[in-house]
Parts: C-alpha cells; structure tokens; sequence
C-alpha cells in the first residue's frame, strides 16, 4: 500500500480491516462506506511529533501546552 487514502480504498472494496485517524475516515463512515469496530480493553497510544522547517521557529507558548497536557507523566 501506498498510504491511507489507498488502505482506506482497499478496505472500502472488502478487502481487511485499517486503523486510521477517526478524521479520516468521518466521511466514509456517516455515508456507510465503513463501519468502526470498537475493542473493549484497548489503549492505543500514540507518538505527537512536532515538526517545522528549519528556517521556522517553533512557537514555545504552543509547545509548552502540547508538553503540559499531552506527556506522559
């Protein structure tokens, strides 16, 4: 697979199951394209990665936030 969009296609064709961003998939699943499957006992964590170019400065009020409310503690 090339990305999402394609694993998302895949899926919509019968072909598996894919674990995406709720965002992403929103639309397919309010027009019954997909169906969620909901996993009692499951946390999925995920990695928050802030890039920028290098020629950009990163805002510190908005990376302190995301360290306040989204690090582990």
């Amino acid at each position: 697979m090339q990305g999402l969009f394609e694993s998302l296609k895949a899926v919509e064709a019968g072909y598996g199951i894919v674990l995406a961003p709720l965002l992403s998939v929103t639309n397919s699943i309010e027009t019954k394209k997909l169906a969620p499957i909901f996993i009692k006992n499951v946390e999925i964590k995920q990695s928050l990665f802030i890039c920028t170019r290098k020629s950009e400065l990163t805002n510190p009020v908005f990376v302190s936030y995301l360290k306040e409310n989204f690090l582990s503690k």
